[in-house]
Formats: C-alpha cells, structure tokens, sequence
C-alpha cells in the first residue's frame, strides 16, 4: 500500500477505503501503518494499556491524555494494575490536609489537592507564608501528610482541628488564620465558611467575579491563597 495512515488512505482512495472496510480487510491491509490515533480495538489489551499508562505520572494526567485507554481500563478493571507507578493525588472534590514544620517551633497547616505541585507553586511565591520565613530563617522545614485525600467538607474540618491542635501544643503558627476567625472584618463570615462558599468556584477569578464582596473579605483576611492550593 502507498499510505501511511488509515486517515490518508481513508482521503485519497475513498472508494477502496470504504471497500475494504465493509469487506472486513481494512485491519489486514492496514497492518502495515502507523497509527497516530490507535484504534479503538487496539486497548482492548492490557499490555497496550500498560505501556499507555506508563506515560502519565497520575490518572488526571492518563485520562485528559489518553481517555478511551483510560476507560476501557477501568472498565476491564484493569486501573488498579496498570496504574501502580502513579502519584496520588485529590481533585477539587478531593483535599488532604498537611503542615509545614519548623525546628524553630513555628509550623502551617494547610489543604491541597496535589502536594507536589503545592510544594513547587509554594516556592515560586514570594509572598508565601511558608516561604518567607525560609527566607528569613534559613530553616527548610519537615513536609507531613496529615491525612489521605478525603473529601473537602472533611478535609476542612479536620485542618481547623490540626489548627487547634499545633496552636494548643505551643506551635507558633505561619497560617495568616490561626483558628478560622476574622476579627472585626465580618460578623457573618469567617475561615471556615467563606472557604466552603469558595469551593463553588474553580478558580481564583471566578471567585471574584460572582461573589464579590466574599473575595474582598477573604482578600483582606489573607485567606485566598490556602483557599486555591
């Protein structure tokens, strides 16, 4: 054969094309081409699958990338085994709680949905909490995974509990709110309810363009950041 794809094949000789696929000849004839996209029957293998999964160091990686490969795996329950090298991470839906601590007594307390890429963001930002008492101190602190990526209603409890307990244990602590008060700023809101409301919206921008005046206050309470990590 003269193509080397199904899809210039398929455009330059439409009528053999179309032939050889209701004959059923069109995987034979084919064998020889390189497929840019792989068919679909082609994922049907889990050793294909695996090599695919190998690719992406997590399932939201593997699904944005590959997607059929992702749900023909799940659906030939094969995710669990192929997915073995990936890092776990949580979603929006999904947090783990973690804290930052200090040999000098001093210690954050925060949520996340992917603690690599939190780690890597935290040291690009200047104005971290985190980051600048590094900065000051020359301290590097001891990272701790506090929980699993639970859902988010848990994961907030659970990080104003660890809150309460570093604070009760005479940790000092970075977190701009220690325990989920704004002082004078609202008698509405505070920490922890102006943090669920901003679980509604996916992205920093969208906050403030549907709840103005809820951004406004968690702007100026310096809660915006550990809202997004």
């Amino acid at each position: 054969m003269k193509f080397s794809s199904r899809k210039e094949f398929q455009k330059m000789s439409k009528k053999i094309y179309a032939a050889s696929l209701y004959n059923g000849w069109l995987k034979e004839i084919c064998a020889h081409m390189d497929y840019k996209q792989k068919p679909n029957y082609y994922w049907n293998n889990i050793e294909n699958c695996r090599m695919e999964a190998l690719k992406y160091k997590t399932k939201t990686e593997f699904i944005r990338k590959s997607s059929y490969c992702y749900y023909r795996s799940l659906k030939n329950g094969w995710l669990s085994n192929i997915c073995k090298h990936m890092i776990n991470i949580g979603d929006r839906y999904n947090k783990c709680v973690y804290v930052y601590e200090f040999n000098d007594n001093h210690a954050y307390v925060g949520l996340t949905y992917n603690m690599n890429l939190r780690i890597a963001n935290r040291k690009r930002s200047k104005s971290d909490a985190v980051t600048i008492h590094i900065n000051k101190t020359g301290l590097e602190p001891i990272i701790k995974k506090l929980t699993e990526y639970i859902s988010v209603d848990e994961a907030i409890k659970l990080e104003y509990e660890y809150l309460q307990q570093y604070k009760n244990s005479g940790w000092v602590l970075l977190n701009r709110s220690k325990t989920g008060g704004i002082g004078s700023t609202s008698p509405k809101w505070n920490y922890m309810l102006a943090k669920r409301v901003s679980r509604q919206y996916p992205t920093i921008t969208e906050f403030e363009e549907n709840n103005r005046k809820l951004f406004e206050i968690s702007k100026r309470s310096g809660w915006l950041e550990s809202f997004y990590e």
